[in-house]
């Protein structure tokens, strides 16, 4: 069985923090100018994407910011990936908020 945590990198790329906001919009911080894509999560605690949502870039210190439509208590994760197309492994899902 294979796990992930918060402090694993891949492709020298750290997973995105993020964090729900209301209406369900999340955030957080990743690498700068970095493509964040958004999905709902398969769980609330697997770092996993089950369905695409959106894409979104992070500015030059890396915040970003995505609505993602979902009503509360839905878990979203997140990954990053660079200009050379590097990408991060799925960041800790949250939890959408009303």
């Amino acid at each position: 069985m294979w796990l992930s945590s918060p402090t694993m990198v891949q492709d020298n790329i750290q997973p995105p923090t993020i964090v729900a906001g209301t209406g369900g919009t999340v955030s957080g911080t990743a690498c700068a100018n970095c493509t964040i894509e958004v999905f709902v999560a398969a769980n609330k605690t697997g770092k996993m994407g089950k369905t695409y949502l959106t894409t979104v870039t992070a500015n030059a210190s890396g915040a970003w910011s995505a609505p993602t439509g979902q009503p509360a208590n839905k878990p979203i994760t997140v990954t990053a990936t660079d200009g050379s197309g590097n990408t991060s492994i799925f960041a800790v899902p949250v939890l959408t908020q009303a």
